[in-house]
């Protein structure tokens, strides 16, 4: 069975108290986000954050981080080389 969304998103979501905003769903990485939406999902990842000292930046790219190492180890497919 195919995904629904993103593997960014769903790092996103386990890393916070809710579901991320619907903007991530496609989202691979965010460096795909427009500066208006990256500032938005900083916030979202403050207010939703699991870790109190967390920081929104550090959520994203903890969930980046998630992903790219399961790519690396073979985990999930490296969804760049798609066409």
């Amino acid at each position: 069975m195919k995904n629904k969304t993103s593997y960014f998103y769903q790092a996103l979501e386990g890393l916070s108290k809710d579901k991320p905003p619907k903007f991530v769903e496609n989202v691979e990485d965010s460096d795909e986000l427009e500066d208006n939406e990256f500032n938005e999902l900083q916030q979202w990842c403050l207010d939703n954050r699991r870790i109190p000292w967390a920081t929104g930046i550090s959520i994203i790219e903890a969930a980046e981080s998630i992903v790219k190492n399961a790519i690396r180890n073979a985990n999930i497919p490296n969804l760049a080389h798609r066409h």
